[in-house]
């Protein structure tokens, strides 16, 4: 692959990026080199096993190596399988950099078990499953049954504010504002798009907070007594339905260490997990099994920080884990790897695979969300600013409503 090339320049930022172009470069002077070297050998047994038809040269033998690359993906090309498991053999490779090999493989192993995954993650993320069917009255008096999607985020009044909510969290006689085009959306998916030219939505760059809260409720709250009910799991949107039991399952047998629950079958269910990447199974029976008999803020947090959540008070992770979306402060994390560290705990890929993303979407949505509560308030109240950008675009396109009855 190198030597038609007479230079190669590789260009990475300083720090943690060119560390890793630098060991990769090491990898490829051992590829090219004659020293006897692990890489180097797989890549004679390959070039021999994919050439040994040819006549035109005589063959060296064939070097003694293990065929199976633990490491590789489906999407590798031979020498990036090569790489990957050098990296992970390395013992002075950074660990930061073996745990994202590791997701990596999971990742494309979650593909490998459903077709299209790529595509219904998306989907996923983007529609959060039903349609919900609500009947709303108008202010001319006017009744209609109206839909939006699970997990469209609108504005609803409460005590003369206008806060961010889900219209899952909606009840009997909330008024609520929206923005009505060809289609129904929220306030700041309107303006995201026009103002500020983002086609992330606001659902998914707030979903590691409404997703966490969730979570913790309906795992906090669930009878783990009974049979399996896949009703009280509904609203874990991003897991399959298998995904769903099997995490049931788990912690009924941790919990109670129901006879049922022999130790080969605890296995097979925590192998279903993608916890079981990165926490042992001894750690994660310790940390849900103790105290109550049920999943607390603090058995939550023992496993964020098990799964590497850094510099991070208990107090705050509890208070994210149960605080509403209108209370939050911040939509971001300081650290980065920290959200990372919130998809693994809620075993949530497309926060894991868009964490970076999502939180530096986070770290600006804070000033514009209180912005359009401000512009709201005015337009709500026929106060519009005429020299406000924001208000001009809401004044004849924003909607309300008062919920008359939620049908499903």
């Amino acid at each position: 692959m190198l030597l038609p090339f007479e230079e190669i320049i590789f260009f990475a930022y300083p720090g943690r990026n060119f560390t890793q172009v630098l060991s990769h470069i090491k990898l490829y002077e051992d590829l090219a080199s004659k020293t006897n070297s692990m890489i180097a050998k797989r890549d004679l047994n390959m070039s021999i096993e994919y050439s040994s038809k040819s006549k035109r040269i005589k063959y060296p033998d064939r070097p003694a190596i293990e065929k199976v690359l633990e490491y590789s993906c489906d999407t590798d090309t031979p020498i990036d399988s090569f790489v990957r498991n050098e990296l992970m053999n390395d013992d002075s490779v950074e660990e930061d950099i073996k745990s994202e090999i590791k997701s990596l493989k999971n990742i494309w192993r979650s593909i490998g078990k459903q077709s299209g995954y790529l595509y219904q993650t998306q989907s996923s993320n983007c529609s959060q499953q039903d349609q919900l069917l609500f009947v709303v009255s108008f202010e001319n008096g006017e009744i209609e049954e109206i839909s939006f999607t699970a997990g469209t985020m609108v504005r609803k009044e409460d005590n003369g504010e206008y806060i961010l909510t889900t219209v899952d969290e909606l009840q009997d006689g909330d008024k609520i504002f929206y923005i009505q085009t060809e289609d129904r959306e929220s306030i700041e998916n309107y303006l995201l798009k026009l103002i500020l030219k983002d086609e992330i939505p606001i659902e998914k760059i707030l979903e590691p907070l409404t997703a966490l809260n969730s979570f913790y409720k309906i795992l906090s709250t669930i009878n783990f007594h009974g049979n399996y009910d896949p009703l009280s799991m509904k609203k874990l949107y991003w897991l399959k339905p298998e995904e769903k039991e099997s995490l049931f399952y788990l912690i009924q047998c941790i919990l109670h260490e129901d006879a049922l629950c022999k130790e080969k079958n605890i296995e097979q269910l925590y192998n279903s997990q993608i916890w079981s990447n990165y926490i042992p199974l001894k750690n994660l029976t310790k940390i849900i099994g103790n105290g109550q008999k049920r999943i607390t803020q603090k058995k939550m947090f023992l496993l964020a920080t098990e799964l590497g959540l850094k510099r991070y008070k208990e107090s705050s992770f509890k208070q994210l884990c149960s605080m509403a979306l209108r209370d939050q402060k911040h939509y971001s994390f300081n650290e980065d790897k920290n959200l990372l560290i919130i998809g693994k705990l809620l075993e949530h890929q497309g926060i894991i695979d868009d964490y970076l993303l999502i939180n530096d979407e986070g770290k600006k949505i804070g000033s514009f969300l209180q912005i359009v509560a401000f512009s709201l308030r005015r337009v709500a109240n026929g106060q519009t600013d005429p020299l406000n950008e924001i208000d001009i675009l809401l004044e004849n396109k924003i909607k309300n409503c008062t919920i008359e009855r939620i049908l499903r």
